[in-house]
């Protein structure tokens, strides 16, 4: 698509020459290439290393998209205005960053386990210390807490 946008600037009379040498236009798909192989390893990063990455990759496109625009709005040449410079890069950025960001998967956070076996044994030994009865605790049985029997008197 970068290099169909390169194509249209090229036909509509832009030159596409850099320091005196003319861009290829096999060049914007290079160039593009590597741009979405950069961002699939900063997805990567991201799944691995942040609780967000779906945000923090998002973040970091917008920036990282910005600061790509930067150098041919700060220092447009005569012969391609910076608007046509970076429609390239916003053109590329609209089609990679969508599909990467669909990449990145927010994490769950881990539900606490609450079925511990001291939540289980603690309840039966405060029956036995704030009642007045006298409880025989059973730790032979099969069950996994014990059983308790209230002694007679």
């Amino acid at each position: 698509m970068t290099t169909g946008v390169a194509a249209a600037l090229h036909t509509a009379g832009v030159s596409l020459t850099m320091q005196g040498e003319t861009i290829p236009l096999a060049g914007f798909a290079q160039m593009t290439f590597i741009g979405a192989v950069l961002g699939g390893i900063i997805v990567a990063v991201l799944n691995r290393h942040s609780s967000e990455p779906r945000r923090r990759f998002l973040q970091t496109a917008v920036v990282l998209t910005t600061l790509s625009c930067v150098p041919s709005i700060a220092f447009p040449s005569a012969a391609a205005p910076s608007w046509r410079w970076s429609s390239t890069h916003l053109v590329a950025a609209a089609i990679i960053v969508p599909v990467l960001a669909r990449q990145a998967h927010d994490r769950a956070l881990p539900v606490p386990n609450r079925t511990s076996d001291k939540e289980h044994t603690m309840p039966q030994y405060l029956i036995s210390v704030w009642h007045d009865d006298e409880y025989d605790l059973d730790f032979t049985t099969p069950d996994r807490n014990g059983s308790a029997r209230r002694s007679v008197r």
